[in-house]
């Protein structure tokens, strides 16, 4: 004997969610009744056999040449339509319903498949019997005629919905579309106007570099003597604002996929000190503690050492921005036999963990100590995109001991 094919516990339990008909939970077993209230027992008993089928079994398959009907006895099958994993339709049919005489009826395939929702008893009655059932008595033909109707009322109505249903979703979608199209023209107004600022920013901060290297050159040693901090502050100021304006272009060159990595062979370990010393302004001013955790040898790896540079400029601007004064500042590069890891660790007030999943988004804002708002712009979101280009990874952990914020990077050798 060849077992019916089973549904996984997956496919039965969509099957199993669907929305019932109506028609099963009403009059099932009226049906039954009405269908057989002629039908002696001996005749009736000759007329079918009980057959077993177990939950989540086809009973028969949609497409199927028929050759027999059958009456539920105990459980409750599905009537599915179309595929059996992404069905066009599922009704539920239960004690004292017929199931698969449409096709005995019409000779046509089977226009539905059939799945035991549970353990299912069945009346087996085939074709040569079910005619003859028909022939019995007129009052069987015309129940079953009446039921037949029924269901047709019932499938009209059900049709019905679905048309309004449908005609109700096409206007939402059409509005959706819509305000799509509103907000893709506000997103390109957007862009287009970030692009014209960054673009105008650029011969501003020139004039400045130019002048700020002018006065390098032509004041007297007693201004630097006497102001060296103003110029450093203006420097420190020009070194940010470039950073920014580059970091825009950069990541509108990676959206559109016009930004191409200049690869170079980079001493790792070099580039993290180099840019430590840009921020040493501040670090002398605030007296921040600053600790490197490195190989004592090279860490070459292939790179574009402009963006990585602004990178580690980011991230370790972003710790001094959250530091106490006299806090701790820790850079740390390990080798492994794939990658490298960058991490840069401060003491300061943290990001709550609720927040690290979100931090590296843009404008992304957390509440920190005392409830004062930390806002972190376009730099980590700069970061992240860095890393996706050059295949590493980026993520933040708290500090070590629970204390201050932990950002890592990792770069593939």
């Amino acid at each position: 004997m060849v077992h019916p094919l089973k549904r996984t516990t997956q496919q039965l339990k969509k099957l199993q969610v669907s929305e019932p008909s109506s028609l099963s939970s009403k009059s099932a077993n009226k049906m039954l009744l009405n269908l057989l209230i002629n039908v002696k027992g001996d005749i009736l008993e000759s007329t079918g056999d009980d057959v077993f089928y177990r939950e989540g079994e086809v009973v028969f398959h949609e497409g199927e040449l028929a050759d027999a009907c059958f009456l539920i006895q105990d459980g409750r099958v599905a009537v599915v339509m179309g595929d059996l994993d992404e069905p066009t339709s599922v009704l539920h049919r239960g004690p004292g319903e017929i199931i698969g005489e449409m096709a005995l009826l019409e000779g046509q395939p089977r226009s539905a498949s059939i799945v035991a929702l549970e353990d299912v008893r069945l009346m087996r009655i085939e074709r040569e019997s079910f005619e003859k059932l028909l022939q019995i008595d007129p009052v069987i033909t015309k129940n079953l005629l009446s039921m037949l109707s029924y269901r047709l009322r019932n499938a009209h109505h059900l049709n019905k919905s679905n048309v309004q249903k449908r005609l109700f979703l096409s206007g939402k979608l059409a509005d959706l579309e819509e305000k799509n199209e509103i907000l893709e023209e506000i997103e390109r107004v957007r862009q287009e106007t970030i692009d014209l600022i960054v673009h105008d920013l650029r011969n501003p901060l020139a004039n400045l570099f130019g002048t700020l290297k002018m006065f390098e050159s032509v004041l007297p040693d007693e201004f630097w003597h006497e102001h060296g901090d103003l110029m450093a502050i203006a420097q420190l100021a020009y070194q940010r604002m470039r950073r920014l304006v580059d970091s825009l272009l950069d990541m509108r060159g990676m959206e559109t996929g016009e930004y191409e990595l200049a690869l170079t062979a980079v001493d790792l370990r070099t580039l993290i000190e180099e840019t430590v010393k840009l921020s040493a302004f501040v670090i002398e001013r605030r007296f921040i503690n600053v600790c490197f955790l490195m190989p004592q040898h090279q860490v070459m790896v292939l790179i574009d050492e402009d963006m990585i540079r602004r990178v580690l400029a980011n991230l370790v601007d972003n710790a001094l921005k959250h530091l106490p004064e006299k806090g701790d500042l820790t850079l740390q590069l390990d080798r492994f036999e794939t990658y490298c890891q960058v991490s840069v660790m401060d003491n300061g007030i943290g990001i709550p963990a609720e927040d690290h999943a979100t931090i590296f988004e843009p404008f992304a804002q957390i509440d920190g100590e005392r409830k004062r708002r930390r806002g972190y712009g376009l730099g980590l979101t700069f970061v992240s995109r860095a890393m996706e280009a050059h295949n590493g990874r980026v993520w933040v952990e708290t500090g070590d001991g629970g204390v201050g914020s932990k950002f890592v990077f990792t770069l593939p050798v």
